[in-house]
């Protein structure tokens, strides 16, 4: 279900991503988290097919899937929540028609091949695919979920607190391809700086994946979160300009 007051719910999602700050963190000035997501390998059997972070248990890719069949049509995307043994993240699809069907995230915990939601992310629209990639550090779980269809439509931040996904905003941002724009996030760094997440990219992005002909942001392409979700700031880490 939507949310009534998505401005307040905002507000409250970063507070509580900041409260889960083990003591010390808040006061550095530069934490940089680890990628924790590592690569991803296509398994198919007859004419099911998934993504799985590769060294996920065939047993527990499998287990996931099943689970996620029952909610719609499937075609999972599992990586590990690092730290957390037989939890999983997992991108696949809600619903079968209309206003109901999309991607979401998946917050699973698997055990003796059972399957118990934890916790899922409102739809993703129109989006086909909704990879995840996970970074990790100073008590933090963040996700960066790539959006696309036939193209890039940039990522959304999320972070792991306990069981739930906080939702904490939208970069629309991506890789410039010939063929429409690509995927972001294998040049993303994510750190905490005075508290914030800040999302930095190490490759020229174009600004606003739905535009036509949208500005260029030469690298390197800094994120920092703010009340409102994110935006790209100014200074010495800003990109040096568009086109």
């Amino acid at each position: 279900m939507d949310a009534p007051f998505p401005a307040l719910v905002a507000a409250l999602r970063i507070l509580a991503a900041a409260l889960l700050l083990p003591a010390g963190v808040a006061a550095a000035a530069d934490l940089p988290l680890k990628r924790a997501t590592g690569p991803m390998v296509e398994v198919t059997s007859g004419e099911e097919t998934l993504w799985q972070e590769q060294g996920i248990a065939p047993d527990d890719a499998g287990a996931v899937q099943a689970f996620l069949k029952r909610l719609g049509e499937s075609r999972p995307q599992i990586v590990r929540v690092p730290g957390r043994p037989g939890v999983f993240l997992a991108s696949d699809f809600v619903g079968r028609t209309g206003e109901d069907y999309g991607r979401c995230l998946f917050l699973l915990q698997s055990a003796k091949g059972e399957v118990r939601e934890l916790g899922r992310t409102r739809r993703a629209g129109d989006a086909y695919t909704m990879k995840p990639v996970v970074f990790v550090g100073g008590g933090r779980t963040v996700v960066l979920a790539e959006l696309a269809t036939e193209y890039s439509w940039g990522v959304r931040v999320y972070e792991i607190a306990g069981d739930a996904i906080l939702d904490l905003g939208a970069i629309d941002a991506a890789v410039p391809g010939e063929a429409g724009a690509e995927d972001p996030t294998p040049f993303a760094k994510v750190s905490i700086e005075g508290g914030r997440l800040v999302v930095r990219f190490d490759k020229d992005l174009v600004l606003g994946t739905l535009k036509e002909d949208p500005p260029v942001a030469r690298k390197p392409v800094v994120f920092r979160q703010d009340d409102s979700g994110f935006v790209r700031v100014e200074g010495t880490k800003r990109a040096k300009g568009s086109r």
